[in-house]
C-alpha cells in the first residue's frame, strides 16, 4: 500500500482495572518514565497549566479547545 492508515488505542489502566498479575511492570514503566522527564531526556506535551479545577478554568480550557489555539495540553489541578 502507498498510503495507509493505522489508529491504535492503548488504555494505561488495563492492568489495575483488570487486576493482571504483571501489574507492577505498570509501575516500573511510570518510574521510568518520570526519571526520563526528570532527567529532561523527555518532555512533557504539557504547554499550559490553568490552575485549580473550578468552573472558570473548566470553562476556559474547554473554550481554548473548542477554538482550536490550544498548543499541547492544557492541565488543571485537582485537590
Amino acid at each position: 500500500m502507498r498510503k495507509s492508515i493505522r489508529y491504535g488505542w492503548t488504555y494505561m489502566f488495563t492492568r489495575p482495572l483488570f487486576q493482571t498479575r504483571d501489574m507492577a511492570k505498570q509501575g516500573k514503566a511510570l518510574q521510568q518514565l518520570t526519571a526520563l522527564a526528570e532527567s529532561g531526556q523527555i518532555r512533557t506535551t504539557r504547554n499550559e497549566h490553568l490552575g485549580a479545577l473550578t468552573p472558570d478554568t473548566l470553562r476556559t480550557a474547554h473554550q481554548r479547545l473548542l477554538r482550536g489555539d490550544a498548543i499541547g495540553k492544557l492541565t488543571l489541578t485537582v485537590s
